[in-house]
């Protein structure tokens, strides 16, 4: 390098500097992702990302907050990938295709690149895609992201989400009471929480269940990760449906609004120079690690290299191996846990049943003699009963398998974890740098009270067939 050119690049700014340094280097993906991030840092822009399960209603929440339908919906699964919308004078929207430029195309064209069903894995090769709206909400600076869905059927969109994750500077997290928040939803939250300050809650579709279910949903979404983020956590009822219908300001959407406006205000600035402050880090680190891999690879004896190449295989044999036990121990893990389960159900069954039997044998007297009006007397009477008993001894059943669970896997994250620390202590330069261990699981976010009280809704109607039986048993004076 000549002495006028290491003059230009120190005069360049930090992201640019590094661009060039990996250009030298010869790898372009840093230096392109290190350009990219220096024109979203002069311009002021950073990226609130919309995260969630998938059919949360992300792509419609974006659209109510933007007061139009821009970004693709549907029934099933749509957003296959990462969808950047940013403030422009006028609608339109652009596409970059791997190894070729930028290629503008109508809004009404998203669909055909962004969806599962007409771009299925990513087969048409987008490499990034972006929409332009006016907006108000988004002139200051903040770009929304619409991201996939994590936990569909669909793997590569949940990967697309987490490989989106280094970039998020902000995350509007869209919760559901129906249902409410998944272990997977949980642990990405939490892996969003270690790299950025600025997350909000939003419970989104909370026209769709009853009060009831919503604050059930809501206490749980808010227990969950209040203990995951060790942090008071709020949540606001929402309805992007009823917004996009013209119900504007119903039930929290003023607040929540409210609050995004407020980090707007407050952190816009600080979350570009955080975005700038994470970038640099994240690319020199990994432009480091290229350098000393090719350097290793030039001084070091080609009996060496072979021998590493060899020690490396090996390990990878061991960790194929270690998630294979690990796998097998874990399940058998949970089939105890079961076992332990049924045998307290098959217990308290056989604590209560006899005691159950005689207060429904004490009400049956009252119930009309006979007919359809006697099966639906008898029938809620013995629901009655049944949730007395049931729904005390499943709460305290819910908390204990909660524990018995959550010492399973801490102890199996201990497990993995040390392995981990094998491998990046092992003397393999490839492995040095595993820079993150597995995150415990926490506790089980399953409906089991939820489950149960559908399960006793499900059981009121009798059927079309049984009723007709009823109505003739009536008839012919049988009971």
């Amino acid at each position: 390098m000549t002495l006028m050119g290491f003059q230009s690049i120190v005069q360049e700014n930090p992201l640019e500097r590094l661009a060039s340094l990996a250009s030298m280097a010869g790898v372009a993906q840093i230096a392109d992702e290190a350009r990219a991030l220096a024109t979203r840092v002069a311009e002021g822009r950073f990226y609130l990302a919309c995260v969630g399960q998938f059919k949360r209603g992300k792509s419609s929440l974006l659209d109510a907050l933007l007061h139009e339908v821009i970004l693709p919906i549907g029934v099933v699964p749509v957003t296959a990938l990462p969808t950047v919308v940013r403030y422009g004078t006028a609608r339109s929207a652009r596409v970059l295709l791997r190894g070729s430029d930028w290629r503008q195309l109508e809004i009404i064209d998203l669909s055909s690149y962004v969806s599962e069903e007409e771009n299925p894995e990513n087969e048409k090769g987008v490499a990034a895609i972006e929409v332009f709206v006016p907006s108000e909400l988004l002139a200051t600076g903040m770009c929304l992201v619409d991201t996939p869905g994590i936990g569909s059927v669909f793997e590569a969109n949940s990967a697309a989400t987490y490989e989106l994750v280094p970039h998020i500077d902000a995350a509007l997290v869209v919760l559901g009471a129906d249902p409410p928040i998944s272990g997977e939803e949980l642990a990405l939250i939490t892996r969003i929480s270690q790299r950025v300050d600025d997350l909000l809650f939003v419970l989104n579709k909370a026209d769709r269940v009853s009060k009831a279910e919503l604050a059930s949903a809501k206490q749980f979404a808010c227990r969950m990760l209040g203990a995951r983020l060790d942090r008071p956590i709020e949540i606001y009822e929402v309805s992007a449906k009823e917004e996009l219908e013209g119900s504007h300001g119903t039930r929290e959407w003023s607040a929540f609004t409210a609050a995004l406006n407020h980090t707007l205000a407050a952190s816009g600035r600080q979350l570009v120079w955080l975005a700038q402050k994470r970038g640099m880090s994240r690319l020199t680190g990994w432009l480091l690690v290229t350098i000393e891999e090719e350097r290793r690879v030039l001084v070091e004896p080609l009996a060496d290299s072979e021998a590493s190449l060899q020690q490396l295989a090996e390990y990878i044999a061991r960790a194929e191996q270690a998630i294979d036990d690990l796998g097998l121990l874990f399940l058998g893990e949970q089939e105890r846990l079961t076992q332990r389960l049924e045998e307290r159900r098959q217990k308290f069954i056989a604590s209560v049943l006899r005691g159950a039997q005689s207060q429904l044998a004490e009400q049956l007297p009252f119930a009309p003699s006979f007919g359809p009006a006697c099966r639906r007397f008898s029938m809620q009477a013995a629901l009655d009963i049944a949730r007395k008993h049931v729904v005390p001894w499943l709460s305290a059943e819910e908390e204990n398998v909660n524990d018995e669970y959550a010492g399973v896997t801490e102890r199996f994250t201990a497990l993995a974890n040390e392995f981990l620390g094998e491998l990046a202590e092992a003397g393999i330069p490839h492995l040095r740098h595993i820079a993150e261990s597995i995150e415990e699981c926490g506790k089980l976010t399953s409906r089991s009270r939820f489950q149960f009280h559908q399960l006793l809704h499900l059981a009121r109607p009798a059927s079309p067939l049984r009723h007709a039986a009823d109505l003739i048993l009536a008839a012919v004076g049988l009971r």
